[in-house]
């Protein structure tokens, strides 16, 4: 987890980082429910 959020710290930088760790608890939660 902590990789994929370096990953994305590098694509998108600081800017766009607090809606892409909603995004991926949005998309977490969603799978765990199913």
């Amino acid at each position: 987890m902590i990789e994929q959020i370096n990953i994305a710290l590098d694509q998108k930088g600081s800017g766009n980082f607090s809606a892409w760790v909603i995004e991926a608890c949005r998309r977490r939660l969603i799978n765990e429910k199913h």
